[in-house]
């Protein structure tokens, strides 16, 4: 190693040992949705979940470039802290895991082809305002 990449290691170690991603899959998705999407002046009804148990959970990402603090986690793998899942590095193209679950019928029907692994939360809500705000990010490793 020579003394650039010495320096550069020392200023970026500590940078990059804050961010943290935290999952887990122990609330049920009626529970997710009722204690964390859920908020004042709201009703939540008939929440469904379709897939994988392991699929959906809820997570905390403190110090992490996500841009949402904490949430419900959804992923076609898992969302469990192993090697296949979301807390990374993902950097093999061998790394996932299959669910073994169907895909979805509407989005196999707009993509022209089979889809597999489907995680599907539904949910009615009504609200006693005129607006309704949910942050989400979407990310994918290909």
């Amino acid at each position: 190693m020579n003394h650039f990449q010495l320096i550069l290691f020392i200023i970026l170690a500590p940078i990059t040992a804050i961010g943290q991603l935290v999952t887990n899959i122990s609330m049920s998705p009626n529970v997710l949705v009722q204690n964390i999407l859920n908020g004042t002046g709201v009703t939540i009804s008939n929440v469904t979940y379709s897939g994988s148990a392991q699929a959906i959970g809820s997570f905390t990402a403190a110090g992490t470039n996500l841009g949402i603090n904490s949430g419900i986690i959804m992923t076609t793998g898992t969302v469990q802290n192993t090697v296949d899942g979301p807390h990374g590095p993902n950097n093999s193209p061998g790394t996932g895991i299959d669910n073994g679950v169907v895909g979805d019928g509407q989005l196999g029907a707009l993509a022209g082809g089979q889809t597999f692994n489907a995680a599907v939360l539904e949910f009615d809500f009504e609200t006693c305002s005129d607006t309704v705000q949910f942050n989400y990010v979407f990310a994918s490793e290909e």
